[in-house]
């Protein structure tokens, strides 16, 4: 089950997973139902409904084997729920303080893993680099990119917030507003 499958991370979890023979639910946004099924997404769920839980273990009924939570922020508290025994949730870090995770000893009780999960330095390259060379390949696409101009950045941080994103938005620099010189970035 991949939590937030329209939004970037979310995008290349269904395909890598799918790409590796996996049956995959995601989550999304009722406009979103689509995009995420063309992604690999045997089930798309609208998770606007409020009917996660049910729709998960309708599919699955012994529970998923992995959780991989790319939201966060408590949208998914009752993840481990809907995990067999032996399963693993991983909920990407954000870095929010005091960001809601699932109860450990509720997890242990059911038998499950909880593994935050954020990249790091040392496998950066190696990460990076298996995901171009899937690109390359046309094994995985490269999620919906939206650029908008540098001064619409308060609007796109309003819409990142509002958690509807689909795929990433970038900022666009103005190539005539960039630094030349060190001097002028100083300035």
């Amino acid at each position: 089950l991949i939590n937030g499958g329209a939004g970037g991370m979310g995008s290349y979890a269904i395909q890598l997973a799918a790409t590796a023979g996996a049956k995959v639910a995601a989550t999304c946004g009722p406009s979103n139902l689509d995009y995420v099924r063309d992604l690999g997404a045997e089930l798309a769920i609208d998770y606007r409904r409020g009917m996660v839980r049910e729709e998960v273990r309708d599919w699955a009924p012994d529970g998923v084997d992995l959780v991989v939570d790319t939201v966060g922020q408590g949208t998914l508290i009752d993840s481990i729920e809907m995990v067999r025994r032996g399963g693993i949730v991983t909920p990407i870090a954000t870095l929010i303080a005091n960001e809601p995770m699932p109860d450990p000893v509720r997890a242990a009780e059911l038998g499950i893993s909880v593994i935050p999960t954020m990249s790091n330095y040392d496998n950066q390259e190696r990460q990076l680099n298996s995901l171009v060379d899937a690109l390359a390949a046309g094994r995985i696409r490269a999620p919906h990119i939206e650029i908008l101009q540098l001064e619409d950045a308060a609007e796109a941080q309003r819409r990142i917030a509002g958690g509807h994103v689909r795929g990433k938005i970038i900022l666009e620099v103005n190539a005539r507003l960039m630094p030349t010189t060190p001097a002028d970035a100083c300035r």
